[in-house]
């Protein structure tokens, strides 16, 4: 509740003049849970401190080192401010929020300090995730141009890096409201992400450069996509893209019609089969002992007769 009127008292003051950025935020997003033990990174993170530059790098590093995606995607969105990416821009962001909340590893740092004096951040971390991951493809995108953007079918992993125009502070020169060319940035976000032939993705979005933007948004704890982030789940390493498990299916028990014998050849001799056919044997033994006498008992009988025929004669 604090921070919702903190929020009112905000746009009150109306604090509308142009600022220039001192710094900018920053998202971390994979669809995997490829690094964990992160998440400490961001909880240990006061969002009213500034992040220093090394040791955001740093905390990229850390998720890049795995080498477990198959696209690596930098994005640099000049002039992003964390009042862009707070709680009442979502539906500017469409694309960006489904990512988010679709990835298993998710990090945020609302003020990353920016000193233009030092080496591009993403020259940086391109070059180690190349030399890292032993990636030689590298793609580099216009924002919002369609045409710098081929897409491709194999497996083989790619660096891929955005640089979109700066966002206008209010209009841009075609007349578009600073709305409007965010989400046209956010659609052609999609437009990329969708088209890499596979969902394992590891993203780093951010501004590289100092802009202006339309308010002064240092002074307040905005907080980036708080319905994304403030999930209790989101302090837990959690996969939530397994689509393999690893459990058997539940086949039923294999159950043959009929039992197969204990040995590849019967006999009558098997003591099993003895014990078990003991009274049928028994039977047979007797029926054919009485057969076999009856029979001799009627030959000797017919002898006898055809005998006594021959001695009347």
């Amino acid at each position: 509740m604090l921070r919702y009127w903190l929020y009112l008292l905000f746009f009150a003051l109306g604090k509308a003049n142009v600022a220039v950025q001192s710094n900018v935020p920053a998202i971390l997003f994979s669809y995997s849970l490829r690094s964990p033990g992160l998440l400490h990174f961001m909880t240990d993170y006061n969002t009213l401190s500034e992040l220093p530059k090394q040791q955001f790098s740093h905390v990229a590093k850390q998720m890049l080192a795995k080498c477990n995606s198959d696209a690596f995607v930098f994005v640099n969105m000049p002039g992003i401010s964390k009042l862009d990416l707070s709680m009442w821009s979502t539906d500017q962001w469409t694309s960006l929020v489904r990512y988010i909340e679709g990835s298993s590893t998710a990090l945020k740092f609302e003020k990353v300090e920016v000193n233009e004096e030092e080496p591009d951040l993403f020259t940086e971390l391109i070059d180690f995730t190349a030399l890292r991951c032993h990636l030689q493809d590298i793609i580099t995108i216009r924002g919002n141009k369609t045409e710098d953007f081929e897409p491709y079918i194999d497996s083989r992993g790619r660096i891929i890096r955005i640089d979109y125009p700066p966002l206008p502070v209010t209009y841009s020169i075609d007349g578009k409201s600073r709305d409007e060319v965010i989400k046209d940035y956010d659609k052609f976000l999609r437009y990329v992400l969708a088209q890499l032939p596979s969902p394992h993705h590891t993203v780093i979005f951010t501004s590289l450069e100092a802009q202006p933007i339309p308010r002064d948004d240092n002074w307040i704890a905005l907080d980036i996509f708080p319905q994304i982030f403030d999930d209790a789940s989101r302090n837990q390493d959690i996969e939530r893209n397994n689509k393999i498990l690893d459990v058997r299916p539940p086949f039923n028990t294999h159950r043959p019609k009929f039992t197969e014998p204990s040995s590849n050849y019967m006999t009558i001799f098997d003591e099993d089969f003895l014990k078990e056919n003991s009274k049928l044997l028994r039977w047979i033994l007797l029926v054919t002992v009485g057969y076999v006498t009856v029979h001799i008992i009627l030959y000797l009988q017919k002898q006898r007769f055809n005998d006594n025929d021959k001695k009347s004669d």
